[in-house]
């Protein structure tokens, strides 16, 4: 590589104000530059009101073919860039830069496209459109600009200064919720200047300026929306333009609040798997964007489990995977999670996770990253893990809806396995009423029977002593929801659970580690990781308590006796759960599903995180759907849990759906 146009490079990143080091970048930068020969093309920067423009660096360019887009857009203010390329075979290089803005005022963008050709001059087309270089380059973009021919005006120069850095300007205005893209096509001697623009999508032709372009398109995502507006969304916008508004909308809010970052990463093929999803495609999810929480499989990444990467990428998706994307669904990349799968919301390699209703509040976990990118509106769809509560309680302090279904409806195997006697997958989305077509398009099943017309659900009196106790504040909440559900119909039955601290206890008494030693391993040969629990135990990566509980595992042996008592303590928790719905007639208990508000990031709240309703329905393994109940716009989101009977999923959810009528009408 030519050092020379390496200083061009970092100069101009340098002018912009960028800290890294030289010998730290790879020569564009990451910007989508291309190097053709000694010349330099299409470095874009860009910024919005009266500010210089800086380069857009480190935007992740995923290559396809022919074709480049960006996975990290880049922000200026509310205003996000992001970046395709197409370089034909006859050596033209077009550029689409793609620009939102996300805030609630218009503002203005100038956005400058720069070129290195050394030793070469410009000068501008009478038609303002673009310039033609004395060596026969050619540039020219959709709408006219300005040449800016040398170093820009107004940033300072640096040693190795040429006049052979030529930029070509634009200006645009964008409404909010608006997106605009501009081209710019660089063509080298001897060929036509406007090349065929046959690759673009219909709506980037829509928000394409000039060149019989729509001249922009409003936004889609960026809120809390039901399924159904997002499959609206993809039938008129397209797979592309929702993961590009998805992807651009997530680094928006993590350029506006540090800490609000629920993506992990970004799957490098997820414009290629979106550009595969027919316009026509009626598939349940089709063309729809989800992730999944950094410890499912997902072929291609690695997967975050252990506190750090696993040594390689996934070879193959986890079954749950594979169940998305043969309904159509576009996996857009990981979810951050809660490293110890407990209250506090982060992870020592992707930081602390903030919630949205106050940065300095706890999401907890440990599906977390899952919950804030359903309730960010980032995307419709997100895969959560749950043993302990991991996607009720997230669900309850985001606003949003979940359902831990019977352990064994959807498959479990390519995540990571912490007690596979409780372990689910289940899918976290912003309404009650869209769980059940979720579920249909990962089972293949659906419901037996129609919506009950009566509904009996049981409200637990007295709370037991092995849970703790309900705030005060959660429970005026908890109870003016119940006050309209009775005023509704809803039949609430005063039930006890007698049996359930005896069962509980048998619980704590009946530990049986093998099945977690032994699902470890399934583990690491389903991801071809030849590794040992003991290998795991001695990496230095890990914390003393981590590897200590490794290597315990490492030495665990099967014991029938001790399955024996686990199974039995097991059931006895069950029937301590079932045998009041069965004995009451019931469909369901209902409770709060998170029994404090959400806590200070490093403050633990008795009631706020995992534990807290882990027992009631994880131990009996037992559905669960988590709705948000919360009315007052003071209050914080709240959920409620719903418990249902042993596979009882489907019925759950059409009782789901009748309370979600009841309390969020306009839902």
């Amino acid at each position: 590589m030519h050092l020379g146009r390496l200083l061009i490079l970092f100069g101009l990143a340098l002018a912009a104000g960028a800290a890294a080091a030289r010998e730290e970048r790879p020569l564009t930068l990451d910007s989508g530059a291309v190097v053709v020969g000694s010349a330099t093309l299409g470095l874009a920067s860009f910024a919005t009101g009266n500010a210089p423009p800086r380069p857009a660096l480190d935007l992740a360019i995923a290559e396809d073919g022919a074709r480049a887009d960006s996975l990290r857009p880049a922000i200026r203010g509310d205003v996000s860039l992001t970046r395709g390329r197409m370089h034909a075979d006859d050596g033209r290089i077009v550029f689409l830069e793609s620009l939102a803005n996300h805030g609630m005022e218009p503002t203005t963008v100038r956005l400058r496209w720069t070129a290195y050709l050394p030793g070469d001059r410009a000068s501008a087309l009478h038609t303002a459109s673009g310039w033609r270089s004395a060596a026969g380059w050619h540039l020219e973009s959709s709408i006219p600009g300005r040449l800016v021919n040398g170093w820009p005006a107004g940033t300072p120069t640096y040693p190795g200064h040429d006049p052979g850095y030529i930029a070509w300007e634009v200006t645009l205005d964008l409404r909010p919720g608006e997106r605009k893209a501009v081209l710019a096509a660089m063509t080298p001697a001897g060929h036509a200047p406007q090349p065929a623009l046959d690759w673009l999508s219909a709506a980037q032709t829509r928000a394409l300026m000039g060149w019989n372009g729509g001249g922009g398109r409003s936004l889609a995502g960026g809120r809390t929306a039901a399924l159904a507006q997002w499959q609206a969304w993809r039938k008129e916008l397209g797979a592309e333009a929702l993961l590009e508004d998805s992807l651009a909308h997530a680094a928006w809010l993590a350029a506006r609040s540090p800490g609000l970052t629920p993506l992990s990463a970004i799957h490098p093929q997820a414009y290629a798997e979106a550009r595969r999803v027919a316009p026509g495609d009626e598939r349940p999810l089709a063309g729809l964007p989800v992730a999944v929480k950094d410890i499912i499989d997902v072929a291609g990444l690695p997967t975050l489990a252990l506190a750090e990467p696993l040594p390689r990428a996934a070879p193959r998706d986890a079954l749950i995977v594979e169940r998305l994307r043969a309904a159509g669904a576009v996996v857009l990349g990981k979810t951050a999670y809660d490293e110890d799968f407990g209250d506090y919301g982060m992870h020592r390699a992707t930081g602390r996770l903030r919630g949205l209703i106050h940065p300095d509040l706890t999401v907890t976990g440990s599906s977390g990253g899952s919950a804030i990118a359903v309730a960010a509106g980032i995307v419709p769809l997100a895969m959560g893990s749950d043993t302990c509560g991991s996607l009720g309680t997230p669900a309850s302090h985001a606003g949003i809806a979940t359902i831990r279904p019977t352990v064994g409806l959807l498959p479990y195997q390519g995540a990571r396995p912490l007690d596979p006697d409780l372990d689910t997958v289940g899918p976290i989305v912003a309404r009650a009423g869209d769980l059940q077509q979720v579920l249909e398009a990962l089972t293949g099943q659906a419901p037996s029977g129609d919506a009950p017309q009566t509904i009996r659900l049981g409200l637990i009196e007295p709370w037991p002593d092995t849970l703790p106790p309900i705030s005060a504040e959660v429970g005026v909440q908890f109870g003016r929801v119940m006050d309209r559900l009775r005023a509704a119909g809803i039949e609430l039955v005063p039930v006890a659970l007698p049996d359930w601290s005896s069962a509980r206890a048998a619980l704590r008494a009946a530990p049986d580690r093998y099945p977690v030693a032994a699902a470890l391993t399934d583990w690491l040969a389903f991801r071809d990781d030849p590794r040992s629990l003991q290998d795991l135990a001695n990496s230095p990566n890990l914390l003393a308590e981590e590897r200590a509980d490794l290597a315990a595992l490492a030495g665990a042996r099967q014991d029938a006796d001790a399955r024996e008592r686990r199974e039995t303590a097991l059931a006895a928790a069950r029937a301590a759960v079932v045998g009041p719905i069965a004995r009451f007639d019931l469909d369901g208990l209902i409770m709060p599903a998170t029994l404090a508000w959400p806590g200070l990031l490093d403050v633990t709240r008795p009631g706020a995180g995992e534990p807290a309703m882990c027992p009631l329905s994880a131990y009996p393994r037992l559905p669960q759907i988590t709705l948000p109940i919360a009315v007052g716009k003071a209050e914080p989101p709240l959920g409620a849990a719903l418990i249902g009977s042993a596979d009882g999923d489907w019925h759950l959810v059409l009782v789901a759906e009748r309370i979600a009528s009841i309390v969020n009408p306009k839902n």
